[in-house]
């Protein structure tokens, strides 16, 4: 029978791939850029509830909500650097509940330059 975490895990590897599509483009339309800003949110949500399942499945009980998350994430060295994840939930939280050009230009840059890369990691250290 399929874990929980091995379905979260199944789902951020699709999110993921769906990611990278749209972060591919060079010239991308303001709805596609939309798109893609979309696509991170979902994505990032599923990365930190991802870890929040390995933690439970390795017993580590009462991790809870991203912050918590990736603090043991870091901790245990499951991510490199605690502040580029730090600033990818601002940016998902930013971006959910505020919409301003100029930021989404600044946060678009971020995933295309940074934020891909590092779910890529992420989801690397679950499949060695």
């Amino acid at each position: 029978m399929d874990s929980r975490f091995n379905h979260k895990l199944k789902n951020l590897k699709k999110a993921l791939l769906r990611l990278q599509e749209g972060s591919a483009g060079s010239i991308l339309s303001e709805l596609e850029k939309d798109g893609l800003l979309q696509r991170f949110e979902f994505t990032f949500e599923l990365a930190w509830e991802t870890l929040q399942e390995f933690f439970t499945d390795k017993g580590l009980e009462g991790i809870f909500g991203p912050k918590e998350v990736l603090k043991k994430a870091f901790e245990l060295g499951m991510i490199e650097d605690q502040k580029i994840w730090t600033q990818m939930m601002t940016d998902r939280n930013l971006m959910s509940h505020i919409y301003d050009d100029k930021q989404s230009k600044e946060v678009f840059q971020r995933i295309q330059k940074t934020y891909v890369g590092e779910l890529e990691k992420l989801v690397a250290t679950f499949i060695k």
